[in-house]
């Protein structure tokens, strides 16, 4: 309430704008893709540790990830993303390399009992995402399903929580893609 509390709020978002969108094109100018920028940057508490910017709905990663594209375009540079295989193909041919991929998904397991939530999600995929419904494939959309349901405790913006509860959702009614949904 107030001209001077208004402007004091709009000028601080502005000003915190303002120093994301420097600190992404430096990063970007030195070559660095979306996920190494997320990383880097630490927000400024004079800027970010504000009432009014609380990560309630967003946090500062995801203006990172809009001024990013923004001002790169969609491609996260890395190449193998510039022309994707399928998803399902992709995580078939991941699967067949892995030899045992029990192996992969008792590692993901540990990586979440000691913490590591997020990079157990990144190692559980290898399998997870694979087609079919071999046992160990089974196992690990179970693992994921847990995961997502710890990481959505895990983060502050209520969009986040959504997507980890929802993609918990999705597995345990055993679907691996929306487009499998009716």
């Amino acid at each position: 309430e107030g001209a001077e509390t208004v402007h004091m709020v709009l000028a601080n978002m502005s000003e915190a704008l303002r120093w994301c969108r420097e600190q992404v094109v430096d990063r970007m100018n030195r070559g660095m893709g979306e996920s190494e920028i997320l990383h880097d940057i630490d927000f400024p508490a004079e800027l970010f540790d504000k009432p009014w910017m609380l990560p309630i709905y967003g946090d500062p990663t995801y203006i990172v990830r809009d001024l990013f594209r923004e001002e790169n375009g969609w491609w996260d540079r890395n190449p193998t993303t510039l022309h994707p295989s399928p998803p399902d193909q992709a995580a078939f041919e991941i699967l067949s390399a892995l030899g045992d991929p029990a192996t992969v998904v008792n590692r993901a397991k540990d990586l979440a009992q000691g913490g590591q939530t997020q990079l157990a999600l990144h190692v559980i995929d290898l399998v997870a995402l694979a087609p079919g419904d071999d046992p160990v494939v089974a196992e690990a959309r179970v693992v994921k399903a847990e995961l997502c349901r710890v990481r959505s405790k895990e983060v502050e913006p209520f969009v986040s929580k959504s997507c980890y509860r929802s993609s918990a959702r999705l597995l345990d009614e055993g679907h691996t893609s929306w487009q499998d949904l009716p």
